[in-house]
C-alpha cells in the first residue's frame, strides 16, 4: 500500500517516469497498479520463505541507508579528499556484511580467528578516520534535535543490520544482490540522467519553479507547492461568512467573492 506513494516521491525526484507522479481525483492510480501487479506476480512466483528473506533484508539495507545519511548529513569530507567520507561508509558496510557472513559460517578455525580479527580492526579503524578527520557539517542552528553519539552510533547501526543479514539463508541474500543489482543498473540507465539532483542542483532547484527539459519538468510542476493565491475557496455546511479575499461555497450552490 505504501508503495505507490514511494512511486510518487521518487517520481517526484526525477528517478522515476513522471507517469508514477501523475494523479487522478486525488489518487495514484497508474502507481498503484503497477505496484499492486508486481506485488501479486512476486507473491505467486516465488516461495514465501525466500520473499520474507527478501524483504527482511530489503528493510535492514534501508536502514544501513539511512544511518549513513545521518552521518552524510552532519559530517563531511575534508577538503583535500572530497570523497573521502563516501568511501570509507562504502567500506565500512561491506567489512560488516562480511563480518556477519564470517559469524555465521563460524571462526573456530586459525584462518577464520585471523580475518575476523583484521575485520573488526578495519572497522574499528574506519570509524575513528570518519570522527577524527572527517569535519562536521556548518550549521549557524542549533535549536533544531540532532541524532547523539554521530558517527558512532550510526556505524554500529550498521554493522547490527549488516550482521543480521549475514544470518539469513543464501536463497535470501543471493535475491537480495540480484534486486540491488537490477536498482543500481536502473539508477545509471535512467535515474542518474533525469534526477534533479543530479541534473539540476537541489540548490539550484529551489530557486526556480521548473528544472530544464529532458528532467522531468512537468513532474517537477505537478507536485510543487503553488504560492499564495488570492482567491481561496472554503466550503461549509451550515452558515454563509465573508471576508475579503476568500471565496466562501455552501451545500447550495450560493457562493460570493470580494477581492481587494
Amino acid at each position: 500500500m505504501a508503495q505507490p506513494r514511494l512511486q510518487f516521491a521518487m517520481a517526484a525526484d526525477g528517478l522515476l517516469p513522471p507517469r508514477f507522479a501523475h494523479m487522478d481525483d486525488g489518487n495514484l492510480t497508474y502507481g498503484t497498479l503497477v505496484a499492486g501487479s508486481l506485488s501479486v506476480a512476486i507473491a505467486t512466483c516465488i516461495p514465501f520463505t525466500y520473499l520474507n528473506d527478501l524483504i527482511s533484508a530489503g528493510i535492514l539495507v534501508a536502514f544501513s541507508m539511512t544511518d549513513a545519511s545521518v552521518i552524510l548529513l552532519r559530517q563531511t569530507s575534508p577538503a583535500n579528499r572530497p570523497l573521502l567520507l563516501e568511501k570509507l561508509l562504502v567500506a565500512f558496510n561491506v567489512l560488516s556484511f562480511t563480518m556477519g557472513l564470517l559469524l555465521e559460517v563460524g571462526t573456530e578455525t586459525l584462518m577464520g580467528k585471523a580475518m575476523s580479527a583484521l575485520n573488526i580492526l578495519t572497522l574499528v579503524a574506519i570509524t575513528f578516520i570518519i570522527a577524527k578527520y572527517c569535519p562536521r557539517q556548518p550549521n549557524g542552528d542549533d535549536s533544531f534535535f540532532e541524532t547523539p553519539l554521530v558517527p558512532y552510533l550510526p556505524l554500529f547501526a550498521q554493522f547490527l543490520n549488516w550482521y543480521l543479514i549475514g544470518q539469513l539463508e543464501a536463497q535470501g541474500i543471493l535475491m537480495l544482490l540480484g534486486y540491488l543489482g537490477l536498482a543500481i543498473v536502473f539508477y545509471f540507465v535512467y535515474g542518474a540522467n533525469h534526477s534533479f539532483g543530479n541534473t539540476v542542483g537541489w540548490n539550484e532547484l529551489q530557486e526556480v519553479v521548473g528544472a530544464p527539459t529532458g528532467v522531468g519538468t512537468e513532474v517537477r510542476s505537478m507536485v510543487s507547492t503553488p504560492e499564495r493565491d488570492d482567491d481561496i475557496s472554503v466550503e461549509t455546511e451550515d452558515r454563509y461568512e465573508e471576508d475579503d479575499d476568500i471565496s466562501i461555497g455552501t451545500p447550495n450552490g450560493y457562493s460570493t467573492t470580494n477581492n481587494y
